[in-house]
């Protein structure tokens, strides 16, 4: 039904699917280091503009800054998972490289 695969299909179809796999990963990695940046640059702002907002929020100064300093956290343990996840990854692929 298939006909005969050989060694060199094989080999192709690996080959095929390690470039997809690898340029997906470094698209991604690219997307998400863009990603940092922006976030970086946003913590750099708020840092600047928190004064202001403790100035002229009045009461919800507080709430505002603890929403904020919520999602910077949430935002730095995602961040740290995906570096433990590259980590693996980058292991996997070194093992990878001696195929």
């Amino acid at each position: 039904m298939f006909g005969k695969i050989t060694k060199q299909q094989v080999s192709h179809s690996f080959h095929k699917a390690k470039n997809f796999i690898g340029h997906a990963y470094n698209q991604t990695k690219g997307f998400l280091n863009h990603v940092d940046h922006g976030v970086q640059t946003f913590k750099q702002i708020y840092d600047v503009v928190s004064p202001l907002v403790s100035k002229y929020a009045n009461n919800h100064s507080d709430k505002i800054n603890n929403n904020v300093n919520r999602v910077i956290g949430g935002y730095e343990n995602i961040r740290n998972k995906v570096i433990e996840g590259d980590q693996d990854i980058q292991k996997v692929k070194h093992r990878f490289k001696n195929i």
